[in-house]
Order: structure tokens, then C-alpha cells, then sequence
């Protein structure tokens, strides 16, 4: 049985495919939101890399107050 690769994204590119601000998928990674990022360190700091598979947990949220149903 081969275990499938699965593809680790950044916070810029998980910005960029959800439509939300860089800062946001920062606060996200930090309060469990994607569940399965892990916090790497590099010579320059740390950084967050996210699942692919992740991504179905946040939606981009409409800008100002909800609908009435």
C-alpha cells in the first residue's frame, strides 16, 4: 500500500484559493481551524503549512450583516 502525498500549502496560497486575508489564515492555523497544520521553522522564523485536505473546513464569509430567512 502506497500512501498518498498530500499537498502542503502556505498561508499566501491558502489566502489566495479561499479568497481571505493573509492575517486571517494566520488567526485560523493558531486557533485550530485547520486542524492539521503544522507550525515549521526556518533559519529566517516559523511559518504554518496547511493540508490541501483542510481547505473544506472555512468558507469565506459575506461582508456585512446576515440575510433575514
Amino acid at each position: 500500500m502506497a500512501e498518498e502525498k498530500v499537498r502542503m500549502l502556505t498561508v499566501k496560497e491558502v489566502s489566495e484559493i479561499k479568497g481571505i486575508g493573509v492575517s486571517t489564515v494566520n488567526l485560523y492555523c493558531r486557533t485550530g481551524k485547520f486542524p492539521n497544520a503544522k507550525k515549521e521553522e526556518s533559519p529566517i522564523g516559523e511559518f504554518w503549512l496547511i493540508p490541501e485536505t483542510d481547505l473544506p473546513f472555512v468558507e469565506k464569509k459575506e461582508r456585512g450583516r446576515p440575510k433575514k430567512k
